[in-house]
């Protein structure tokens, strides 16, 4: 990706003042190759960035910036080549894209290989042993808490931790999610997950991922000497028509 970038840079700065055609055909053509390099490698990061459920979202918001930035930037950049001339332009262009090298190396995210979003399995998150209502006939929302009770030694580890958590399951779809701590017992905490519908869990439950059994896991780690988690589930009780 770094070499592509750098590769595209030179050849745009070196578009405004070579004059030769037959080189200009092959430096374009190098040009062409780094472009389409960097094209189909961000394409790549952002399918392997999202579990599978929603790739097909993240294929087309990836479509919809890029064909959008293409417009837009053809009338910013051709606006600017109006004003003050193509060499200067592409010599601009070339500067901005190649700062785009030093900004990586500023500005480093999560290697995605570090992700794992393979299905943890929808018997990952528990589910009552019997339900007195049925849920799957319920158009309300579906809330669900956890209880938990932890040394207050371990505050701020958990918080950090489980908050990273919470992070990941908003990233990988989930609508509302939460943490509350008891004022008066600074070591008990609720954290809650709203669903939209009792369908809607059952959907959360099949798509949760390894990366997030990973990170619940290491919650629950802290959790060792104490009690485990208490999970429970509400469903909306909408009032008699």
């Amino acid at each position: 990706m770094t070499g592509s970038i750098g590769l595209l840079a030179a050849v745009i700065f070196t578009m405004g003042y070579l004059r030769d055609f037959g080189i200009l055909c092959i430096v374009m053509g190098a040009g062409g190759v780094a472009y389409i390099t960097i094209l189909s490698k961000l394409y790549t990061i952002g399918m392997k960035s999202a579990p599978k459920w929603i790739g097909a979202r993240v294929s087309a918001v990836y479509l919809l910036v890029l064909n959008g930035g293409l417009a837009v930037g053809s009338v910013i950049w051709g606006t600017i080549a109006n004003t003050i001339g193509i060499p200067i332009t592409l010599s601009v262009a070339s500067i901005a894209l190649a700062a785009i090298i030093i900004a990586r190396k500023r500005y480093s995210t999560t290697l995605v290989g570090d992700l794992d979003f393979t299905p943890a399995g929808s018997d990952h998150w528990s589910l009552p042993p019997q339900l007195s209502v049925d849920p799957p006939n319920s158009e309300g929302q579906a809330l669900i808490t956890i209880d938990y009770r932890i040394d207050p030694k371990l505050s701020d580890e958990f918080e950090q931790s489980i908050r990273e958590l919470g992070r990941t399951l908003k990233s990988e779809g989930m609508a509302y999610w939460e943490l509350f701590q008891d004022p008066a017992d600074i070591g008990h905490y609720l954290k809650i997950r709203i669903a939209e519908s009792w369908t809607d869990h059952m959907r959360q439950h099949e798509r949760v991922t390894k990366n997030v059994q990973i990170m619940e896991d290491g919650i629950r780690a802290l959790l060792k000497d104490g009690p485990q988690p208490i999970v429970s589930h509400y469903i909306v009780k909408a009032a008699p028509k």
